[in-house]
């Protein structure tokens, strides 16, 4: 019998860190001053890096032949990080990313834990954000937490049982101009029809305009996202939806007056059986009900 726990996906041991990659959350042992995360599971090495919009840090993927993308996308604010021509972007190190995952309760082993960046706050009350707070939304366990980005990063926790509403909607819309070629002989018409498709592509413009309506019975939050659809928040944030349906299909506990209530109608009942067993005199029924009425 094999009574070997799992390593610790956040401990520090001589040295080294035991921690996973933050898309699969295969667990890896590191140097803790280590630059970089090698996923035997996605078959990719990645370089830790901090965000120069919200100084979080972020797994960033490495390209063909060690190279890396020229800019890189926060994974939680979803801004964008140019990397200099002439040298690398800083990067951030395997302690930090740690504790960047510690920090936001992301632990590995946990199921179904996803982040999103890149939402910013339109409107909602109640839970303290502000209009035009830039986001992320992350499925813990317990709750929902939606986490400012960029200046005070207040986060807010709304469990699933206390949500009311959890929507999104919207997606892409592509307009432009179409131009349709034209010219003297089949020569001059494939010219044109060349030109006329070089063109319409170029005036071609892509929009995304996500919106996303987070409910609780403490407030609301009105969120947009303007790189992601409809459908891929759907299947990034799954887990968000399973865990409010299943808070909604769970009885939640009864105020304590109406458990009080029941507990007292459950109590004269088991009284009248007793009385009618010859076991109480109804002197003393009468009484004990009186004491249990006057308690209602």
């Amino acid at each position: 019998m094999n009574d070997a726990q799992p390593a610790d996906p956040i401990r520090t041991v001589a040295g080294s860190i035991d921690l996973a990659c933050t898309e699969c959350w295969t667990s890896a042992r590191l140097d803790a001053g280590a630059e970089a995360l090698s996923c035997a599971e996605c078959d990719v090495t990645y370089r830790f890096r901090a965000c120069g919009n919200c100084g979080a840090v972020s797994q960033v993927a490495r390209v063909a032949d060690g190279v890396f993308e020229p800019f890189w996308l926060c994974t939680f604010c979803r801004r964008p990080n140019k990397i200099p021509r002439f040298r690398d972007w800083p990067a951030a190190t395997a302690t930090q990313a740690r504790d960047e995952l510690d920090g936001r309760g992301m632990l590995p082993g946990v199921p179904d834990v996803k982040v999103l960046g890149g939402f910013t706050v339109v409107g909602g009350n109640g839970l303290g954000l502000s209009p035009s707070d830039v986001c992320s939304l992350l499925t813990l366990p317990d709750a929902l937490h939606i986490r400012v980005e960029i200046g005070d990063h207040v986060s807010v926790a709304i469990p699933y049982e206390e949500m009311t509403a959890i929507e999104v909607a919207g997606g892409a819309q592509t307009t432009g101009r179409t131009f349709f070629g034209g010219g003297f002989g089949l020569q001059g018409a494939l010219e044109g029809i060349v030109v006329a498709s070089a063109l319409s592509a170029a005036t071609k413009r892509t929009t995304v305009n996500t919106g996303m309506h987070v409910g609780s019975v403490k407030g609301e939050a009105l969120l947009h996202h303007g790189e992601l659809t409809s459908r891929t928040i759907r299947t990034a944030l799954s887990p968000l939806w399973t865990r409010f349906e299943a808070a909604q299909r769970s009885p939640g506990p009864l105020p304590a007056e109406q458990r009080h209530e029941d507990d007292s109608v459950t109590l004269l009942a088991r009284l009248g059986e007793l009385r009618d067993a010859g076991v109480l005199t109804e002197e003393e029924f009468a009484a004990k009900k009186a004491e249990i009425l006057a308690r209602l």
